[in-house]
């Protein structure tokens, strides 16, 4: 293992990270980490409740990559897009995250719903999520 990469895999254990993963993402492929994501969570005898969360989590943000990355590869019936997602447990919480480029065009949209979202407490952000997800069906 070169340096570069061991100082990684190193830097990924300091971070508590239990699956990470960087490049094009499809559905399918989202299907098989949230796969492995589960059952690693399993074997580790993660409580039931915080996996289904946890799983819920990384779904929601793996879809917004697929769906709202600037930074696509498509042609007929494929879409592929580029994005970083990681799940990892550090400090005695759990986390998730991910990112991916936006169109410039998306940015302040995008961050006037951010600043909403920065205000709210949990009770709050759990009563707009309910809604968002009725408008949504």
């Amino acid at each position: 293992m070169s340096n570069g990469l061991l100082n990684f895999k190193e830097e990924c254990d300091k971070q508590g990270i239990l699956i990470s993963f960087y490049g094009s993402i499809s559905q399918e492929l989202l299907v098989e980490i949230g796969c492995t994501l589960k059952n690693r969570m399993k074997i580790e005898n993660i409580n039931p409740t915080k996996v289904i969360k946890i799983f819920a989590m990384f779904v929601e943000q793996t879809q917004n990559i697929i769906h709202y990355s600037a930074d696509k590869i498509s042609n007929v019936g494929n879409n592929l897009s580029n994005g970083i997602i990681v799940v990892g447990y550090r400090n005695g919480y759990y986390y998730v995250l991910c990112g991916n480029k936006i169109d410039r065009d998306n940015i302040e949209p995008l961050t006037k719903k951010l600043t909403i979202l920065h205000g709210m407490d949990k009770i709050e952000l759990k009563s707009y999520y309910k809604e968002q997800r009725k408008k949504k069906h």
